[in-house]
């Protein structure tokens, strides 16, 4: 898979929470909303995965997808690279097992953004 190819699946999991973004607004639909963030953060993680053999697991609620609005190459690249982030700074509020499950998701990420660096853009 190339970064174009990575861009265009990840283009596809921003246009869904775009579309259901109204959702975050009303009480009634935060949870609903949520639900729709960690489906994300699942096809986020296995389109990684697919594209770089690297198994990563669901980010959720830590997903470097927030504030993303155009898709490129780059932005692929930033989003791994920001997943990877956030997962080492909650790791580093976090204790005991908590800390130690992060630590490990943080570290697939950091292994997968490696390998999302050295893809095609093409």
């Amino acid at each position: 898979m190339t970064k174009r190819e990575l861009a265009g699946e990840l283009g596809g999991i921003l246009g869904m929470l775009r579309d259901h973004a109204f959702l975050r607004y009303a009480p009634s639909g935060a949870a609903e909303y949520e639900e729709k963030q960690r489906s994300a953060g699942g096809h986020f993680a296995a389109i990684i995965s697919r594209a770089t053999g690297v198994p990563v697991p669901n980010p959720f609620p830590y997903a470097g997808l927030e504030g993303l609005s155009s898709v490129s190459a780059q932005t692929v690249d930033r989003a791994v690279k920001r997943t990877a982030a956030k997962l080492a700074a909650a790791q580093g509020r976090a204790e005991g097992a908590e800390a130690a499950v992060l630590a490990r998701a943080s570290e697939a990420w950091r292994k997968a953004a490696e390998a999302v660096s050295a893809l095609q853009a093409r």
